[in-house]
């Protein structure tokens, strides 16, 4: 903020807001300064910043505006530096499992604080996750951490020069938050030649092997097994959404290509100190969101924004493009992106098209720190290279097209949304998997299952298709702990059909656990006819030896689970957990009903009535065996 970057509109001041979260009173001073010594126009970033564009000849004047405002550093050395992003919904979302901005004070204090870390690049960045819903997990930090939760306990996950969604490199405790990143820091300044101006550069010459090494020298830490931090519906930051606090809300609206002039900003303060607690929170999307809204008032707060000019609704084509200055503001762009987008949102809206779409001038992606879906690459005035987002390709993605025009831009993309099938796909599994998940936690209501059986929901829900699968979901407590440590010690996974064995991921088993199927035992016909009883009944009498301890799978036959109590009542050993998914129109309601009524003090995991099937049941147990989603 106290250094004005020149550019070809005029000059720029960046505004750093801790958090991302500025004062109704705060953000009336940047929209005087842009009106009164700047030209009006105001940029929420993708770091959660402001910056001001277009400042002439009074840069000293603005400057001290806003310091007087309270928007500057407290070491003026230390301006540079306050790189920390949090979640736009930090101690308000839902999900949160620890309210991260009391540790983001003490974070950002040391930043400005301690004279060693000005020595940190202006790019150097960390991120602290709480494990909100509304969370950015795709920009790069150099470090990161994420709130997690193991059998109770909850600790930060940390990992180097990526995000939240790569394997962690070890955790802490939330106490030690603090102390890890200052350690961290230490080091990096520490081994990083003064060429080496973020962690990415340094771990080229420094293995992270050697880093993680030498910084448990410095600080605790553990390994962290089986974790991934699960996604989210990416449309969060747009609309009303209900936070911890009871009848409260979050209204979130985005600035068209994420410019506001100083009506917008003046008016959404005014809106925040009316409706809210008099702050506003900017993001990672480039929009605002306005906190602690009574969810009475949503609908009227809504309807104000919509008429300064802000947007409310994720179907709007503008909310989905992000678009850099452009040539009109930058000497390297080579197409005036702010107005290509515009025509581009017009030629999109109402129709199908749902990716969101990055408009870039030039290959130096300032607009987006992640990889869109869809980025058009600048070639020429209106022209666009168009690159489709594939994890197997750097940089921007697959190259689909040359050179395009705008309008060919639109109808491509709108014949792309009508049917995806015949020009595009997703190819990569695992981010078919991430957007599955990530549908089903947008839709479904997770609210009344347990942390240690969300996981099972999502893939019971992702194994059948159905979201409204939740209601019938029914557990007794501790269901989830239990099969989790029964599975960590080894035990077998029983199954009563070989569907449901097959199913189980034998890579995600975390002791090499052996998956049993006895239905097709030559002895198991005679038993059957001995018993009087089914085949898939009469295999279970070969599961005696290794009942004890056992994580049962019945995902096909209610005969099967009907024996199973017979069995448990006549004094078999007990299992561990009993995942009970039998399917079909005889039986299959009955026998999850009698064992919900009388588990025989067993843990359990059923889906009530007729819906089951060996899908669901393997989906169950590959949940249990793996944190990671």
């Amino acid at each position: 903020m106290l250094r004005i970057v020149q550019a070809r509109d005029g000059g720029i001041c960046r505004i750093k807001l801790a958090g991302g979260a500025i004062s109704a009173v705060q953000a009336y001073a940047v929209a005087e300064g842009a009106q009164r010594y700047a030209r009006s126009v105001i940029e929420a970033t993708n770091r959660s910043n402001l910056q001001i564009r277009g400042i002439a000849n009074e840069q000293a004047a603005l400057i001290e505006s806003l310091l007087a405002a309270g928007l500057g550093p407290s070491n003026a050395a230390g301006d540079d530096v306050r790189n920390l992003m949090l979640s736009p919904s930090a101690g308000i979302d839902r999900q949160m499992l620890f309210d991260t901005r009391d540790l983001a004070r003490r974070i950002l204090a040391t930043l400005q604080g301690h004279a060693r870390f000005h020595d940190l690049s202006a790019k150097f960045a960390v991120q602290l996750d709480g494990g909100e819903g509304l969370a950015m997990l795709e920009h790069p930090h150099d470090l990161w951490l994420s709130a997690i939760e193991r059998e109770g306990e909850r600790r930060l996950a940390f990992g180097l020069a990526g995000c939240p969604t790569d394997r962690p490199a070890g955790s802490v405790a939330l106490e030690d938050g603090h102390a890890l990143v200052v350690a961290v820091l230490e080091l990096f300044l520490e081994l990083a030649d003064p060429d080496q101006t973020r962690m990415r550069h340094l771990l080229i010459s420094v293995p992270a092997v050697e880093f993680l090494a030498r910084l448990a020298e410095r600080v605790s830490f553990e390994p962290v097994a089986n974790w991934q931090r699960s996604l989210n519906s990416n449309v969060l930051h747009i609309g009303a959404h209900p936070q911890a606090q009871a009848d409260h809300v979050y209204v979130g609206a985005v600035p068209p290509l994420g410019r506001l002039d100083s009506a917008m900003l003046r008016g959404a303060a005014q809106l925040a100190q009316e409706y809210g607690d008099a702050t506003l929170r900017f993001t990672p999307w480039q929009s605002l969101l306005l906190p602690n809204i009574r969810s009475e008032n949503a609908t009227e707060v809504i309807r104000c924004l919509h008429q300064l000019g802000l947007l409310c609704e994720p179907d709007q084509a503008l909310s989905r493009l992000i678009a850099c200055t452009g040539s009109t503001g930058c000497g390297k762009g080579l197409a005036d992106t702010k107005g290509d987008a515009l025509q581009l949102a017009a030629l999109l809206q109402g129709h199908a098209q749902a990716s969101s779409v990055h408009l870039s001038g030039c290959s130096r992606s300032c607009a987006a720190a992640h990889v869109a879906p869809v980025t058009l690459l600048a070639a020429s005035p209106g022209h666009y290279d168009l690159y489709f987002r594939d994890a197997r390709q750097p940089g921007f993605g697959a190259l689909h097209a040359r050179n395009l025009t705008i309008e060919a831009v639109g109808a491509l993309l709108d014949a792309r949304s009508r049917s995806p099938l015949m020009l595009d796909y997703i190819r990569d599994g695992q981010e078919i998997y991430r957007n599955s998940f990530a549908i089903i936690r947008a839709e479904a209501n997770l609210d009344r299952i347990p942390a240690d059986l969300e996981k099972l929901a999502v893939r019971v829900i992702h194994a059948c298709g159905m979201v409204d699968a939740i209601d019938g979901l029914q557990f007794s407590e501790g269901a989830g702990k239990a099969g989790r440590e029964a599975l960590a010690a080894g035990a077998p996974i029983l199954c009563d059909a070989r569907m449901v064995s097959e199913g189980v991921t034998r890579t995600r088993l975390p002791a090499n656990n052996q998956v049993i199927c006895t239905l097709r035992d030559d002895s198991v016909p005679e038993l059957a006819r001995e018993l009087g009883n089914t085949r898939s009944a009469a295999a279970l009498e070969l599961w005696r030896p290794h009942l004890e301890g056992s994580v049962v799978v019945i995902g096909n036959a209610p005969t099967a689970l009907f024996y199973l109590l017979e069995m448990l009542d006549a004094g078999a050993p007990k299992p561990a957990l009993i995942l009970g998914f039998p399917v079909g129109f005889v039986g299959a309601a009955e026998s999850k009903a009698a064992l919900a009524a009388d588990s025989r003090g067993v843990p359990f995991v059923i889906m009530h009535g007729r819906l089951g099937g060996s899908a669901m049941a393997a989906a169950a147990v590959n949940a249990l065996a793996t944190e990671i989603e």
